[in-house]
């Protein structure tokens, strides 16, 4: 929702497709990397979900104009509110139960 560190990108036609084909698709297109400085350590603390879920109700909340997004550019608020979605929907893709305590 804020400007991160990074520097704006041209928003063109190329980048136009890429978000309307994500936003068609519901999912963020695979075998995107991430940059290493952003990847949650696989040792995440359970504070994490609580973080993840008081991030979900700011966007919830969230009415005023969204930075550009670092690779494509400025995007409407409803289109930009679908993308967070779609994001989040990725990062819980990637949520594995523990084993029980216990359990074979």
């Amino acid at each position: 929702m804020r400007p991160g560190p990074h520097e704006p990108v041209e928003t063109g036609l190329v980048k136009k497709m890429q978000l309307r084909a994500i936003l068609m698709a519901g999912r963020l297109p695979s075998g995107v990397k991430a940059p290493d400085h952003i990847v949650p350590p696989p040792d995440a603390p359970e504070s994490a979900i609580d973080d993840f879920l008081a991030a979900i109700e700011e966007l919830k909340q969230f009415k005023g104009q969204f930075a550009p997004h670092r690779m494509l550019g400025e995007i409407e608020h409803d289109k930009f509110l679908r993308l967070h979605l779609i994001h989040c929907a990725h990062h819980l893709s990637h949520l594995r139960p523990k084993a029980a305590v216990g359990s074979v």
